[in-house]
């Protein structure tokens, strides 16, 4: 998402960009010619916090905070933006001591109470703006409270997938079940179901694995990809066991991907099982290249997919309306014909990267004001 928007901030900010170190992310950084600094933020998996988590975190902020506002001073910034909840303790402190205008950026869902009680601490001190990625970010802090009286629903957007790509990586990636010719009314007897994210349990891949059976037993020749990194180790073995079950060639995990186009090439439905999903980007790419999306009615999807319309929804955890609404896609060819044309329609007009850009930067503008060329400060 952060890549999404610097190259929007060009003509107008000199971005600089707070990193917990060098990786992927910085490297495209410097590809682009983007300043960035390292602030040492720490690593948190994703779902509950222990409690030495908690007290590390705790024992961070006064040097982030620190690092922050030397950085802050050393290059002028007019504005901080924090683009994620591990920085939002320590950027209101800098921004209130400095004077400066904070933006925040939300696009999780903060279940917990104690996250959801530091983050509106946070707020009071702060005063920041708050870009949410969707209502269902906001949905657990109090309607009156402080978050979602500051807060903006500003809806991602992605660059679209181009099709000479989607086709490029189709031509070149080997099939092991060929197409065998097609169901009556509906799609190929060897139909590739895709799963994209990062092994976890929040994903909810063990449900597309718990429905296979169904969708075998229309389509024998069915395959299943999933694409993304097990952050969840154990999680990660468990699917291999339920894959295993399943007999061999049946499904295939694939490391996550540079570029979308690798993630959907080949795919005849994607499905988001999702069980936490603050906006669903892979859905809104997935609009883009014209692949019908079966998905998990979570969090913030429910504002991304129309039913029947750019997509179809099923009730969250329950494999058995997963299976349905999977068969259902696959079975009916005027259906998937109806949600392609929805979902390239929903993205021309609801998610393209460009309204994602222009709504950011007018958020940016109204709180830096009159003041032009003045570089903001992204902390990631």
């Amino acid at each position: 998402m952060l890549l999404d928007l610097l190259p929007a901030l060009g003509g107008s900010y000199t971005p600089v960009v707070c990193l917990p170190g060098p990786g992927p992310l910085a490297s495209e950084l410097e590809r682009s010619g983007i300043r960035w600094e390292p602030l040492a933020v720490g690593s948190y998996g994703s779902g509950s916090k222990s409690k030495a988590d908690l007290l590390r975190y705790a024992l961070r902020q006064p040097g982030l905070a620190v690092g922050l506002g030397k950085l802050a001073e050393a290059t002028g910034a007019a504005l901080i933006y924090a683009n994620g909840p591990r920085v939002f303790a320590c950027s209101s402190w800098v921004a209130r001591r400095l004077g400066l205008p904070l933006i925040w950026h939300l696009h999780l869902e903060l279940r917990l109470t104690r996250d959801r009680h530091l983050v509106s601490a946070a707020a009071h001190l702060g005063r920041p703006a708050i870009i949410a990625c969707s209502h269902a970010c906001l949905v657990p802090f109090p309607a009156r409270g402080i978050v979602r009286r500051s807060a903006e629903v500003i809806y991602n957007g992605v660059a679209p997938v181009e099709w000479r790509s989607l086709q490029a990586v189709s031509s070149s990636r080997p099939r092991a079940a060929a197409f065998a010719g097609a169901q009556p009314g509906g799609c190929a007897t060897a139909p590739l179901i895709g799963v994209v994210g990062r092994l976890h349990p929040d994903k909810g891949q063990a449900d597309v694995l718990r429905s296979a059976p169904e969708v075998l037993r229309v389509f024998p020749g069915a395959r299943f990809r999933f694409v993304g990194a097990a952050q969840d180790q154990r999680y990660a073995r468990r699917l291999h066991q339920q894959a295993a079950a399943l007999g061999s060639n049946r499904v295939e995990f694939l490391a996550p991907a540079n570029e979308p186009a690798a993630a959907l090439a080949g795919l005849d439905v994607l499905a988001v099982p999702s069980h936490r999903e603050a906006a669903g980007r892979v859905i809104m790419e997935a609009f883009s290249a014209g692949i019908p999306v079966v998905a998990a009615d979570a969090g913030g999807i429910p504002e991304v997919i129309d039913p029947g319309s750019n997509g179809l929804l099923f009730r969250c955890g329950d494999e058995r309306e997963l299976a349905r609404a999977l068969l259902q896609v696959l079975s009916d060819e005027n259906l998937r014909r109806a949600l392609i044309r929805g979902g390239r329609d929903s993205y021309q007009r609801r998610w393209r990267v460009e309204r994602f850009r222009s709504e950011v930067l007018r958020k940016i503008g109204s709180q830096i004001g009159p003041r032009t060329r003045c570089p903001p400060a992204p902390a990631q």
